[in-house]
């Protein structure tokens, strides 16, 4: 049976009505994104622009590549190689790649789902949509020698070969010709020899050869619908001027090249890009022609990788340019002679932990998968730390950081750092060390978890002594020191909770529901330590009389990863999952509301909350840290003498609630968590009948026009 306890009818717990609604990418920035093979911008809005990575899913842009958000989640999986938008509705988006699978989104990229069908094993190397049809047709390199096609489908949902006839089916490329939408060319590969490039007269019945090449990519000049060109995989570029009947090559580069890419500035035909498999960094990995192919230089000054998988003129502006490489998205703006690197909102880094330095909120230490990064302006800049670990506790008021290291190897034990987690050396040597406190009062104390074990020092870390005595379950999981009595500590394991009151001298278990929820982590209000907090996997065990008696709420969803407590306001807590972002309850998780907007990455590592409140950080998988404001967290409360003097009652309530502040006042406003304005009253009583259930704030408007502070209320 659940036992709820209230202490008080009165709440002191003070909000705006203003709510968080945008996350910003802080970096830490690894100097690359994820590997882009496909790109593609929008014809009916050339401001955006798709790209599909190999294992990162697909990225769009509203800005021609300035800023990106991952748009398809978990939803695409797998190397992603190629893009394609019906030319009817540019809502549908389809990509394709490895493992034979195809996605289309009907949404702009909201929402992707699997048409792979009845298509066979292999690698989608090109997707083509028919106009005016719809009919989707993809090239197709099977696993095995001589396997793949071309298949077509007319309900995205029965795939069709029409390339039975080929010789060779591992087909690389697919291109309908614009001037006739019966004429389709088909590029294959052969390992041994040279590919084959078919062309087909009448919409893919027949076929016959064309070109004795391997031809990586295909593309119609979008001024002469009679010229197509073709990236070979060694040595050239192939041009035919009348729809593919005759072939000729361009000269000029060099024979050990392999070209992926080809494109048309749509505004000059005469200029043309090619992207370039550049075997060593003498090789460009772009090349540019400016005088319809005629001759070719070098045009990648400022790329940082040498393997360029696609390249597209923008088709508003010629002078802009883009490019997808094993290091990430560039862009160019004098026609794709220079380039920088643009891949803010794509894949940077993994954080798996982040310290915010008490005494200076703008110093940030963060644990990630290319070693410990440290800001010192809220992530305007980064530098390397010189040492590894994961940074866990600041001594209070001082640059002083402690940090561990619990991999099983030889490595593992204490750290400390002197100088704001710059430089580290070893504190203590010993194994599988998973959590580390200190008490704030008495900083020579610190406990330790060691290879599921509790430890304690009581100089600074220089000894330690067990300190698990009763307790009776392996492995400790997390433990955490009530600070205002910091002999009494609570820790976890797998299916119970235990709390010693002692200093670790003895532990006693703790009676609850634990066993039901396997607890993961334990966290313990700041600013009320009778005030526990137990999250599982998709509950909140929670005590308000320090861990007798406990409830169980359900979370807003399921994949809880982390707890964050604000420092200053007592029962506020966010919540972070493993898919579903950052949720926030402003009375000890009894309501949540989710605060997602602007976080591109939903995959929630850790998170830490800034010493007054005023900011949230939220480490991602893959996508570094986000920042978001959350002054609107109690802000400006303290030292308000006419808030303190204003009392709400009853809380909860249900029909009415009255206000009693000892100032003349204009109006009581009345708002949702959303910010939005419901009531506006000019008594201290104030009906809420018809209000639905839920989070409101109270705000008084004084007879000078001044709206001060504003309170919390429940509506039942």
């Amino acid at each position: 049976m659940k036992q709820i306890i209230f202490t008080t009818l009165m709440l002191t717990f003070c909000i705006g009505p203003v709510f968080p609604q945008q996350w910003l990418n802080v970096g830490p920035y690894n100097g690359h994104g994820p590997i882009i093979e496909g790109l593609i911008q929008d014809t009916s809005n050339p401001q955006v622009l798709y790209a599909a990575s190999n294992g990162e899913g697909i990225y769009k842009s509203l800005d021609k590549g300035d800023t990106w958000a991952q748009i398809s989640q978990n939803a695409v999986t797998g190397q992603m190689s190629t893009l394609a938008i019906s030319p009817g509705n540019p809502e549908n988006i389809y990509t394709g790649g490895s493992g034979g699978k195809i996605y289309k989104s009907p949404d702009g990229g909201n929402m992707w789902i699997d048409i792979s069908g009845n298509l066979p094993a292999g690698h989608i190397g090109d997707i083509e949509i028919m106009p005016g049809q719809g009919a989707v047709y993809v090239a197709m390199a099977g696993p095995l020698y001589n396997e793949g096609g071309v298949f077509m489908t007319n309900n995205e949902i029965d795939w069709i070969e029409i390339s039975q006839d080929f010789a060779n089916k591992k087909v690389n490329s697919f291109e309908i010709s614009p001037a006739d939408p019966q004429v389709f060319f088909a590029a294959t590969q052969q390992y041994s020899t040279n590919g084959i490039l078919y062309k087909s007269l009448d919409g893919g019945i027949t076929w016959s050869e064309v070109l004795d090449k391997t031809i990586s990519d295909l593309k119609f000049d979008p001024n002469n619908n009679q010229k197509i060109v073709a990236a070979a995989e060694s040595e050239r570029i192939y041009r035919s001027e009348d729809n593919g009947v005759s072939w000729d090559y361009y000269y000029g580069f060099p024979s050990i090249t392999d070209f992926l890419d080809v494109t048309f500035n749509s505004n000059n035909s005469n200029e043309m890009l090619v992207a370039s498999q550049g075997s060593n960094y003498a090789i460009p990995g772009i090349y540019k022609s400016v005088n319809g192919g005629e001759s070719w230089f070098g045009s990648d000054n400022g790329m940082t990788s040498r393997y360029v998988f696609s390249v597209l003129f923008d088709m508003e502006n010629g002078q802009n340019a883009f490019c997808g490489s094993r290091l990430g998205f560039h862009k160019s703006a004098d026609g794709g002679e220079n380039w920088e690197t643009s891949i803010l909102g794509m894949k940077r880094l993994f954080v798996y932990s982040i310290l915010i330095n008490d005494s200076n909120p703008d110093h940030w230490i963060a644990d990630t998968d290319v070693g410990m990064q440290i800001t010192e302006n809220q992530g305007q800049d980064w530098a390397q730390a010189n040492g590894y670990c994961t940074p866990k506790i600041y001594l209070p008021g001082t640059d002083t950081v402690y940090g561990i290291i619990g991999e099983g190897s030889y490595s593992d034990g204490i750290y400390i750092s002197n100088d704001d987690g710059y430089n580290w050396q070893v504190l203590e040597w010993m194994m599988n060390v998973t959590d580390l406190d200190v008490v704030n009062k008495n900083p020579s104390t610190l406990y330790v978890i060691s290879s599921g074990s509790v430890g304690k020092s009581v100089n600074g870390g220089l000894n330690w002594s067990a300190a698990s005595s009763g307790i009776n379950e392996d492995p400790v999981l997390c433990l955490e020191i009530d600070q205002n009595h910091p002999d009494t500590i609570f820790a976890i394991t797998s299916s119970k909770v235990w709390k010693t009151i002692d200093g670790a001298v003895s532990w006693a278990e703790i009676p609850g529901p634990f066993a039901d929820y396997n607890p993961l982590t334990l966290t313990i209000d700041p600013q009320n330590t009778e005030l526990i907090y137990i999250g599982a996997d998709e509950v909140l065990i929670t005590s308000t009389n320090g861990g007798t008696d406990w409830t169980v709420e359900s979370l807003p969803c399921s994949g809880l990863r982390t707890i964050a407590l604000s420092p200053v306001y007592e029962g506020v807590i966010f919540t972070g999952f493993d898919t579903e972002g950052i949720y926030i309850s402003l009375d000890q998780g009894l309501n949540w509301t989710e605060m997602n907007e602007g976080l591109n990455n939903k995959t929630v590592n850790c998170m830490s909350i800034s010493p007054g409140s005023d900011f949230l950080l939220c480490g991602t998988h893959g996508d570094a840290i986000f920042k978001a404001d959350i002054s609107f967290v109690g802000a400006g409360v303290a030292g308000n003498i006419e808030t303190k003097s204003l009392n709400i009652f009853p809380v909860p309530a249900k029909d009415k609630v009255y206000i009693n502040i000892n100032y003349e006042f204009e109006s009581i406003e009345i708002y949702n968590i959303n910010g939005e304005l419901q009531i506006i009253s000019h008594q201290k009583e104030v009906v809420i009948s018809e209000l639905s259930r839920g989070i409101y704030f109270v705000a008084v408007v004084l007879a000078n026009g001044r709206k001060i502070e504003t309170k919390k209320i429940v509506k039942l």
